[in-house]
């Protein structure tokens, strides 16, 4: 057998072995929460999406692919709905400023979220917290006596519950609690429109819906919507993924994907063991090596010899409020007790820890002198503040 047939015959086995194995196998299910019309896995929200044609007979329904700002466009629309469903919802700031405006000239705004973040919450003085379901099931019901059910609605165990903690009362409206009494659903007039606003997404997910009769609270919460044009929001979803390549559909299916993958392959292997008999030897030329950590030990060495620990103290300082900005998207020109919740949020480090590195990096900022063992204890916290958030 000549050396090529073998090689094509090997590559063909591999190609159909890729198509069969995971046609034949089935797929894990996925509990990602993607909030998502497109998918049917249990925390998509394909369901909801269907039933909206129901709720809004007399509208037209549009799936936003695109941000606030550029679906809503330079028009003034009226009599119009907004509904965003998401685990986080954290708007740009162009984008914020176009949904006020739009709410504020008479439409409505339907927002799920487990959190609430950025200019919106701000603007709305929003708050939230958590409690974690671990032995009973998260129970949900209405305020208005019309719409409440005779039992509450239930979820399933081990589910992690948010309420609201703030909000501007004198312009809300409290639509529903939970069974511990905290709000998770309320209305919030702004200007001409209201925003409704609520704590628990999930209840708007595949899963949920087909759990018992909880189609019916999601029926009713949309029911406080005028019956109009609704754009259901696509865009800021945890699940939103976007091929840009020709192949779009090729990488979507999993087994030409895994396919084209092993085809690939084969074709790598194919050149690198037919170039190995042809191909000159290539000489190893070695890097040049990277003395940038090795510089920047020598300077902090450099301020710690001669005590400039009020120097050092500073550019700590300098480095964190990068390193925020990197990685969690953090900015503010003074540390306030806001931005050091959001900066607890992101990071799921622990409270108490946070408040105490940003308390001594502020005291420390302030202070004349700093000693030898402040810095040290500083940069322990520092550490430690780090190492846990993956830096």
């Amino acid at each position: 057998m000549r050396p090529n047939l073998k090689y094509l015959l090997v590559l063909a086995f591999c190609l159909v072995l890729a198509v069969l194995v995971p046609l034949l196998t089935p797929e894990p299910i996925d509990w990602s929460m993607s909030f998502s019309r497109k998918h049917r896995t249990p925390f998509g929200s394909l369901v909801v999406f269907e039933m909206l044609p129901q709720l809004f007979a007399e509208g037209k329904i549009t799936a936003a692919a695109l941000p606030v700002y550029n679906t809503l466009g330079e028009g003034e629309l009226d009599r119009t709905n907004y509904i965003f469903i998401n685990n986080v919802f954290d708007p740009e700031e162009l984008d914020t400023h176009k949904l006020l405006d739009f709410v504020g000239r008479g439409n409505s705004a339907f927002i799920a979220a487990n959190i609430f973040s950025g200019k919106l919450a701000d603007t709305l003085k929003l708050d939230t917290d958590t409690h974690f379901v671990l032995q009973d099931s998260v129970s949900l019901n209405f305020v208005n006596p019309s719409l409440r059910a005779v039992r509450d609605y239930e979820y399933k165990k081990q589910t992690v519950s948010r309420y609201f903690t703030r909000f501007d009362t004198v312009h809300a409206t409290i639509l529903g609690r939970d069974r511990r009494g905290q709000t998770n659903f309320l209305r919030l007039h702004f200007g001409r429109g209201a925003f409704y606003l609520h704590s628990f997404p999930l209840a708007f997910t595949n899963y949920y819906m087909l759990f018992h009769n909880n189609h019916e609270y999601v029926a009713k919460a949309f029911s406080y919507l005028p019956a109009q044009d609704t754009f259901w929001d696509e865009y800021y979803k945890i699940g939103r993924s976007q091929i840009g390549t020709p192949l779009r559909y090729v990488l979507s299916q999993t087994p030409l994907r895994w396919a084209y993958y092993v085809g690939l392959t084969g074709v790598l292997l194919f050149i690198l063991f037919q170039g190995k008999r042809r191909q000159r030897v290539i000489p190893i030329i070695t890097p040049k090596a990277n003395t940038s950590l090795e510089f920047l030990s020598t300077v902090g060495r450099l301020y710690y010899q001669q005590g400039d620990h009020k120097n050092l103290v500073r550019k700590k300082r300098a480095f964190l409020r990068e390193y925020l900005h990197a990685r969690f998207y953090l900015n503010a020109p003074t540390w306030d007790e806001e931005f050091v919740q959001r900066v607890i949020e992101k990071s799921g480090h622990a409270p108490a820890e946070v408040r105490a590195l940003f308390m001594r990096m502020r005291t420390l900022q302030n202070s004349e002198h700093v000693s030898e063992e402040d810095l040290l204890q500083l940069n322990a916290a520092l550490e430690r503040f780090y190492q846990q958030t993956g830096a």
